[in-house]
């Protein structure tokens, strides 16, 4: 299970320790722990090809964000705009460690050279990958610090910047960088509906950067790989003006709670966050592995980071989940004081 994770966590747990699949509850998808309503989809949706120009989102996107239509693509996920942005870009890649892996891989998967750095100092790179806020050490960057960053970097390199999490920030308008695009023409910054939704098999994701940018993406994407439900719901999901706010209260009451039940646990070193998600390193002879096994059986999953550049053996994830999830957490590591 190295390499596992998001999803095919749920999977590798179900098989393996024959545990149902609506039992498990997994801290390792950081994604919100409810979702807003999911209204039946007209059968037109159903029975129609999909919109090759997606239209209609497009439009929705273009407004919530107040960017032009031709400064956006739309993707499947967050990862098929990592993928596109790797094979056209990242020759020569850039990336701080600890962050997320799959920008390595999909690097690797075009042949690209991937370097890994403690700082953002701009090196001799076609491709830098910043993800702000950052997985899995749940810490974000200031806009100001940002720009000063992008600033340092010449024209020539291409900056992914990944805002999958920006959703789960208090005051995110003042932190995401979407607007700065009209500024640097070697921006791309990555956004997804899947987080703040708690919905990631639909499988929605769209990236703002310049008309050049977006044209050499286009051309390289195949066509299609947005279906007509998906959609439907983004559309629906991202005109709601009372979902986000609901989400955001719970969030907030529920990190407070989790902070502080995780910190009373004297073998737990908890990072504090900006968003929805710890980082947590273990103090006793555990190691994440054995950690990930032990609650495994129980049917709860927790992100194993050991195989996160810039992390080891004792670092685990956690994200906040409802407060009954939470609470069973809490308790079943209360219970692994004893062994």
């Amino acid at each position: 299970m190295e390499n596992l994770h998001g999803g095919e966590l749920i999977w590798y747990v179900h098989k393996k320790y024959k545990i149902p699949i609506e039992n498990i509850v997994s801290f390792a998808n950081i994604v919100s722990p409810i979702h807003p309503e999911l209204p039946e989809p007209p059968e037109f949706i159903l029975k129609s090809y999909c919109d090759r120009e997606c239209t209609k989102i497009r439009e929705v996107i273009s407004q919530r964000y107040n960017v032009d239509e031709k400064n956006l693509i739309l993707t499947n996920g967050s990862t098929e705009l990592i993928y596109l942005v790797s094979k056209i870009f990242g020759k020569k890649t850039q990336i701080k460690i600890p962050t997320y892996s799959e920008y390595e891989c999909a690097v690797e998967n075009y042949g690209g050279e991937s370097s890994f750095y403690n700082d953002y100092s701009p090196k001799n790179a076609t491709l830098s990958f910043i993800c702000n806020p950052n997985n899995p050490t749940g810490k974000l960057i200031r806009k100001e610090e940002l720009i000063d960053i992008l600033r340092r970097y010449p024209s020539n390199t291409k900056i992914f910047l990944d805002e999958a999490y920006m959703d789960f920030v208090s005051q995110k308008k003042s932190y995401s960088m979407a607007q700065e695009i009209k500024n640097y023409k070697n921006l791309i910054v990555s956004q997804t509906l899947s987080k703040l939704y708690g919905l990631p098999s639909l499988r929605f994701s769209w990236g703002f950067a310049s008309k050049g940018i977006i044209n050499s993406l286009i051309k390289h994407k195949f066509p299609m790989t947005i279906c007509n439900i998906t959609m439907y719901y983004a559309e629906q999901f991202l005109q709601d003006k009372f979902y986000e706010k609901r989400v955001m209260h719970l969030i907030e009451k529920e990190k407070k709670h989790l902070f502080r039940e995780l910190n009373e646990i004297s073998w737990l070193e908890v990072e504090d966050t900006d968003v929805n998600y710890f980082l947590v390193k273990i103090l006793n002879e555990f190691t994440a592995s054995d950690l990930f096994k032990i609650l495994a059986k129980r049917g709860i999953i927790i992100r194993d980071c050991s195989n996160i550049k810039g992390l080891d053996k004792k670092h685990i994830r956690i994200a906040v989940k409802t407060k009954e999830e939470n609470d069973l957490l809490i308790e079943e590591l209360i219970k692994i004081r004893g062994l």
